[in-house]
Protein backbone atom coordinates (compact mmCIF):
# COMPACT_ATOMS: atom_id res chain seq x y z
CA UNK A 1 0.00 0.00 0.00
CA UNK A 2 1.33 3.51 -0.82
CA UNK A 3 0.32 5.85 1.89
CA UNK A 4 2.98 8.63 1.46
CA UNK A 5 6.32 9.46 -0.93
CA UNK A 6 9.22 11.76 -1.61
CA UNK A 7 9.04 13.81 -4.93
CA UNK A 8 12.24 15.83 -4.81
CA UNK A 9 14.18 17.86 -7.15
CA UNK A 10 17.99 17.24 -7.64
CA UNK A 11 20.69 19.24 -10.06
CA UNK A 12 20.14 16.85 -12.59
CA UNK A 13 18.63 17.65 -16.64
CA UNK A 14 15.84 15.22 -15.91
CA UNK A 15 14.97 17.23 -13.03
CA UNK A 16 15.55 20.55 -14.60
CA UNK A 17 13.32 19.58 -17.39
CA UNK A 18 10.29 18.64 -15.05
CA UNK A 19 10.87 21.64 -12.83
CA UNK A 20 11.00 24.16 -16.26
CA UNK A 21 7.94 22.75 -17.93
CA UNK A 22 5.68 22.61 -14.67
CA UNK A 23 6.81 26.04 -14.24
CA UNK A 24 6.14 27.24 -17.92
CA UNK A 25 2.61 25.49 -17.17
CA UNK A 26 2.01 27.63 -14.03
CA UNK A 27 1.41 23.95 -12.49
CA UNK A 28 1.13 23.90 -8.24
CA UNK A 29 1.85 21.02 -6.36
CA UNK A 30 3.33 19.45 -3.63
CA UNK A 31 6.99 18.60 -3.39
CA UNK A 32 9.05 16.63 -0.43
CA UNK A 33 7.11 14.15 1.32
CA UNK A 34 3.66 14.00 -0.03
CA UNK A 35 0.51 12.94 1.44
CA UNK A 36 -3.31 11.88 0.48
CA UNK A 37 -4.92 14.74 -0.33
CA UNK A 38 -2.13 16.68 -2.03
CA UNK A 39 -2.22 17.87 -5.01
CA UNK A 40 0.60 16.08 -7.17
CA UNK A 41 2.76 16.42 -10.50
CA UNK A 42 1.78 13.42 -13.12
CA UNK A 43 2.59 12.35 -16.46
CA UNK A 44 -0.45 11.44 -18.95
CA UNK A 45 -0.03 10.86 -22.20
CA UNK A 46 -1.85 13.97 -24.79
CA UNK A 47 -2.04 13.22 -27.71
CA UNK A 48 1.19 11.20 -29.33
CA UNK A 49 3.40 13.05 -26.35
CA UNK A 50 3.90 12.61 -22.81
CA UNK A 51 2.53 15.85 -20.31
CA UNK A 52 2.53 17.13 -16.82
CA UNK A 53 -0.55 17.28 -15.18
CA UNK A 54 -1.54 18.15 -11.53
CA UNK A 55 -3.92 16.18 -9.27
CA UNK A 56 -5.71 15.79 -6.51
CA UNK A 57 -4.19 11.89 -4.87
CA UNK A 58 -7.24 10.57 -3.47
CA UNK A 59 -11.23 10.09 -4.60
CA UNK A 60 -13.34 10.86 -1.62
CA UNK A 61 -16.48 8.34 -1.04
CA UNK A 62 -17.40 7.89 1.90
CA UNK A 63 -13.48 8.28 3.02
CA UNK A 64 -10.55 9.25 0.99
CA UNK A 65 -9.84 6.65 -1.58
CA UNK A 66 -5.75 6.87 -2.18
CA UNK A 67 -4.87 3.59 -4.28
CA UNK A 68 -5.96 1.06 -6.50
CA UNK A 69 -5.90 -2.91 -6.45
CA UNK A 70 -4.10 -4.07 -9.55
CA UNK A 71 -6.51 -7.27 -9.68
CA UNK A 72 -9.65 -5.09 -8.97
CA UNK A 73 -8.76 -2.72 -11.96
CA UNK A 74 -7.68 -5.86 -14.18
CA UNK A 75 -11.08 -7.91 -13.23
CA UNK A 76 -13.86 -5.00 -12.70
CA UNK A 77 -15.71 -3.20 -15.54
CA UNK A 78 -16.65 -0.48 -12.21
CA UNK A 79 -12.85 0.98 -13.82
CA UNK A 80 -14.42 1.74 -16.93
CA UNK A 81 -17.46 3.11 -16.09
CA UNK A 82 -15.70 6.20 -14.15
CA UNK A 83 -13.87 6.98 -17.02
CA UNK A 84 -10.91 6.11 -15.12
CA UNK A 85 -7.73 7.04 -17.53
CA UNK A 86 -3.68 5.70 -16.78
CA UNK A 87 -0.99 8.55 -15.28
CA UNK A 88 1.92 8.17 -13.85
CA UNK A 89 3.25 9.54 -10.41
CA UNK A 90 6.82 10.78 -10.18
CA UNK A 91 8.19 10.16 -7.17
CA UNK A 92 12.02 9.83 -6.01
CA UNK A 93 11.08 7.05 -3.44
CA UNK A 94 8.15 6.17 -1.05
CA UNK A 95 7.43 5.39 2.75
CA UNK A 96 6.05 2.49 4.03
CA UNK A 97 5.71 0.77 7.71
CA UNK A 98 6.29 -2.08 8.87
CA UNK A 99 3.97 -4.33 11.35
CA UNK A 100 5.70 -2.91 14.31
CA UNK A 101 5.71 0.88 12.75
CA UNK A 102 9.09 1.02 11.26
CA UNK A 103 9.81 3.59 8.64
CA UNK A 104 10.92 2.49 5.88
CA UNK A 105 12.18 4.83 2.47
CA UNK A 106 12.04 2.86 -0.93
CA UNK A 107 14.07 4.13 -4.12
CA UNK A 108 14.91 3.05 -6.94
CA UNK A 109 18.02 3.24 -8.88
CA UNK A 110 17.24 6.16 -10.94
CA UNK A 111 16.54 9.32 -10.27
CA UNK A 112 12.99 9.02 -10.40
CA UNK A 113 10.30 6.10 -9.81
CA UNK A 114 7.51 5.99 -11.48
CA UNK A 115 3.74 4.77 -9.66
CA UNK A 116 1.65 3.83 -11.97
CA UNK A 117 -1.98 5.51 -11.38
CA UNK A 118 -5.26 5.95 -12.67
CA UNK A 119 -7.52 8.99 -12.52
CA UNK A 120 -10.46 10.70 -13.89
CA UNK A 121 -12.42 14.51 -12.78
CA UNK A 122 -12.81 13.48 -9.19
CA UNK A 123 -8.84 12.67 -8.84
CA UNK A 124 -6.20 10.10 -8.90
CA UNK A 125 -5.17 6.70 -7.35
CA UNK A 126 -2.23 5.12 -7.25
CA UNK A 127 -2.58 1.15 -8.58
CA UNK A 128 -1.18 -1.30 -6.08
CA UNK A 129 0.08 -5.13 -6.19
CA UNK A 130 1.13 -7.87 -3.66
CA UNK A 131 4.47 -6.69 -2.32
CA UNK A 132 7.28 -8.66 -4.62
CA UNK A 133 10.03 -10.28 -2.48
CA UNK A 134 12.12 -7.24 -1.42
CA UNK A 135 8.90 -6.03 0.08
CA UNK A 136 7.12 -8.80 1.99
CA UNK A 137 9.14 -8.15 4.95
CA UNK A 138 7.62 -5.07 5.53
CA UNK A 139 4.19 -4.74 3.84
CA UNK A 140 2.00 -6.90 1.96
CA UNK A 141 1.26 -4.54 -0.78
CA UNK A 142 3.11 -2.23 -2.84
CA UNK A 143 2.64 0.47 -5.53
CA UNK A 144 3.29 -0.85 -9.02
CA UNK A 145 6.71 0.94 -9.99
CA UNK A 146 7.53 1.85 -13.55
CA UNK A 147 10.87 2.65 -15.43
CA UNK A 148 10.84 6.15 -17.79
CA UNK A 149 10.18 3.57 -21.03
CA UNK A 150 7.52 1.60 -19.03
CA UNK A 151 5.93 4.85 -17.75
CA UNK A 152 5.64 6.02 -21.03
CA UNK A 153 4.41 3.20 -22.83
CA UNK A 154 1.94 2.42 -19.51
CA UNK A 155 0.15 6.30 -19.96
CA UNK A 156 -0.62 5.75 -23.39
CA UNK A 157 -1.88 2.36 -23.76
CA UNK A 158 -3.30 1.93 -19.66
CA UNK A 159 -1.43 -2.17 -19.80
CA UNK A 160 1.21 -2.90 -16.63
CA UNK A 161 3.75 -4.86 -18.12
CA UNK A 162 6.69 -4.38 -15.76
CA UNK A 163 8.50 -6.98 -13.49
CA UNK A 164 9.86 -6.39 -10.18
CA UNK A 165 12.62 -3.34 -9.87
CA UNK A 166 15.11 -3.56 -7.57
CA UNK A 167 14.35 -1.52 -4.71
CA UNK A 168 16.88 0.53 -2.25
CA UNK A 169 15.27 0.25 1.35
CA UNK A 170 16.57 2.36 4.37
CA UNK A 171 15.15 2.72 7.69
CA UNK A 172 14.22 6.23 9.17
CA UNK A 173 12.57 7.51 12.21
CA UNK A 174 12.40 11.00 10.84
CA UNK A 175 9.43 12.18 8.98
CA UNK A 176 11.70 13.60 5.71
CA UNK A 177 14.86 12.35 4.58
CA UNK A 178 15.61 15.68 2.91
Amino acid sequence: MCGRYEFSYNPSNLSKQIENKAKACNLKYKTGEVFPGDDVLCMIAKEEKIDLIVLKWGIRKESLRINARQETIENSISYYHKNYKPCAVIASGFYEWDSHHDKYYLKGKDEFIYLAGIYNEEGMLIITKEADETMQGIHPRMPVIMDQKEMIRYVHDGQIRNKSKQLFISQTNESRLF
